[in-house]
């Protein structure tokens, strides 16, 4: 019914909102304010707009995720210690990635992952709650050693 479809709809985009705010804060404080809620905000409308308008899958949550966010800033961290320029590599990146994703699909490589086992998730997940633990642990660790002030 519609009345379900707008609880849902409502539900998706504050959880995304308030989702994209939070890696937006800490993304603009890890990449010295080069990306921030906005680029995030503005990422996820169009990201979710174009999926949705062209996956047929109007009411799916896409965003930024912790994996994500904390891959951008190990990007911009070597691009620092490489004296690159941060964003135009980020979209090298994507690209290249882009290229790599639709010749995985059009070759149907995703017939691959039959092989992959609830183990492996389990071990990608252990890997991802690991790396965002060690993000919070290390904030946690600056704050209370008067390095860092909320």
């Amino acid at each position: 019914t519609v009345h379900n479809v707008l609880k849902a709809a409502t539900f998706l985009f504050f959880t995304n909102v308030i989702w994209c705010l939070a890696l937006g804060t800490w993304l603009e404080a890890k990449t010295e304010g080069v990306i921030g809620s906005a680029e995030v905000l503005f990422a996820t409308l169009i990201c979710g707009s174009s999926f949705c308008l062209l996956g047929g899958r109007s009411l799916s949550s896409l965003g930024v995720s912790c994996p994500c966010a904390i891959f951008i800033v190990a990007v911009f961290k070597t691009a620092d210690y490489l004296s690159l320029d941060f964003l135009p590599w980020l979209a090298w990146i994507g690209i290249w990635g882009s290229v790599v994703l639709l010749l995985l699909a059009t070759s149907r490589a995703y017939m691959l992952s039959i092989h992959l086992t609830q183990f492996t998730w389990e071990v990608l997940q252990l890997f991802i709650s690991l790396a965002v633990s060690w993000q919070g642990l290390q904030q946690t660790v600056k704050f209370f050693d008067g390095k860092q002030t909320m």
